[in-house]
């Protein structure tokens, strides 16, 4: 009948249990060490399994997250496209009515120098025509001249 050395952890026959080489280790039948080492190797699977779930569930949240993220960052991205172009046109009509206002004013603006520049016009006419008579007056002779300033 086989026997296992538990300390060695090897099968062995009756005779080499009575040998020196493991006369004082413990030992027990073939049956017996099947049981209890396959308890522990039933144990250690139940953990592997058990682990294999945990990561398998955390691997589905990851991937959830990780959709709900891609989802959120596109909405956000169309949200801040959107705001971004209300805010462009906002911005293109507030120009608009701005430089149109701005010609508004400088029409009014233009209009008064225009005015000032047409009637400092006549008055240059004036002045110059004035000045034309004088200086003709000076070259008349003394009576004449007197003549024309009286």
């Amino acid at each position: 009948q086989m026997l296992f050395c538990l300390k060695d952890k090897k099968l062995m026959c009756v005779i080499c249990d009575k040998s020196g080489k493991h006369r004082d280790h413990p030992v027990v039948l073939i049956k017996e060490a099947v049981v209890e080492y396959k308890e522990k190797f039933k144990k250690s699977l139940d953990s592997l399994k058990e682990q294999m779930k945990s990561i398998l569930k955390s691997t589905d949240d990851e991937k959830k997250r990780y959709e709900e993220l891609q989802a959120t960052g596109k909405s956000l991205t169309k949200k801040i496209k959107d705001e971004f172009q209300e805010l462009y046109h906002f911005l293109k009509q507030e120009e608009q009515a701005i430089l149109s206002q701005l010609m508004s004013e400088q029409d009014k603006v233009l209009e008064v120098h225009k005015h000032n520049i047409s009637l400092l016009s006549q008055q240059q006419e004036k002045i110059q025509t004035l000045i034309t008579e004088s200086e003709d007056a000076l070259k008349l002779q003394d009576a004449l001249f007197l003549k024309a300033i009286g």
